[in-house]
């Protein structure tokens, strides 16, 4: 039983840092120096790589949190009916 709760808490905060790691690492690309004329912006290009990091990550992380909220609220509804 606590080694449910131990990786629980271990996905929950691996997810965390992953979404938080995205969420920043949009800002740092996106600054330019101040000194330096602004550059064309260039549109991303839709390779491989970028449709993992941009569309399949952010949707495996959606559906684990899900999976994890619904397998806490049954658990806890499983134990509320033994009390």
């Amino acid at each position: 039983m606590k080694l449910y709760i131990l990786n629980k808490h271990y996905l929950r905060r691996l997810l965390l840092i992953i979404s938080q790691v995205l969420y920043f690492m949009r800002d740092t690309e996106a600054q330019s120096p101040t000194n330096y004329p602004p550059t064309v912006p260039k549109k991303v290009e839709i390779n491989l790589f970028n449709v993992i990091i941009y569309f399949v990550l952010p949707v495996i992380m959606l559906i684990a949190y899900i999976l994890i909220r619904r397998s806490a609220r049954k658990k806890e509804s499983e134990k509320r009916k033994k009390e």
